[in-house]
């Protein structure tokens, strides 16, 4: 019995979380998770100041005291209205980028992945709209003419829907590692030893 802080956002929660709820409730239902979704600084502060036990996400500038165990490697993936897709599915770039664009988690002027990928080739892409939430993001593709570029593993379920086109980018954009994150003092304590280790068996299986 157990009370464990996590601190991840809406991605972590979608492709992590529901499997790690399930194994939790069946091998030990005692424990409670309590989930927060804090920035990447204030994830790190919080790690530091013994706030959360454990973080999920990328954290590529954390200081010395924070351990960290990459996860999988996460690619990214492309999600339109098929109705506003060539026949043969893709698009190109010059087409990509005459398309208006969702932006997830972020201001459209704070710099993300795709968009560094595409400055490297010299291009910039037209954000329509950008939202704070993913929950949202897939129903505003629906019906119009907005490409929604994202972490291949949060399109998933909407790979098999005859209403939507999930496809590669047609540029390329590094891959990045999702970790899990601690304070070194907790790592040799047999409990959250353990919850990392079920972090890890989940997200690996």
């Amino acid at each position: 019995r157990q009370t464990f802080r996590l601190a991840m956002s809406d991605y972590g929660s979608q492709v992590v979380l529901p499997a790690l709820t399930r194994a939790l409730r069946r091998e030990a239902p005692g424990i409670q998770i309590w989930v927060v979704h804090l920035s990447r600084e204030a994830t790190l502060r919080a790690l530091q100041e013994a706030e959360v036990d454990v973080a999920l996400g990328v954290f590529a500038d954390a200081p010395a005291p924070i351990r960290q165990q990459a996860l999988f490697s996460e690619t990214f993936a492309c999600l339109a209205d098929r109705s506003h897709m060539p026949p043969a599915g893709g698009l190109s770039l010059s087409e990509y980028l005459q398309r208006p664009h969702l932006l997830v988690g972020m201001p459209p002027d704070a710099g993300s992945e795709v968009d560094r990928a595409l400055a490297a080739l010299g291009h910039r892409r037209n954000v329509a709209i950008s939202v704070p939430h993913w929950s949202t993001a897939a129903d505003l593709v629906i019906g119009t003419d907005l490409v929604l570029t994202v972490s291949s593993r949060t399109l998933r379920p909407y790979r098999t829907r005859g209403d939507l086109a999930v496809f590669e980018p047609p540029f390329p954009v590094a891959a990045f590692d999702f970790s899990q994150a601690w304070h070194e003092r907790h790592s040799a304590d047999p409990a959250h030893e353990w919850l990392r280790h079920k972090i890890a068996s989940v997200t690996q299986a």
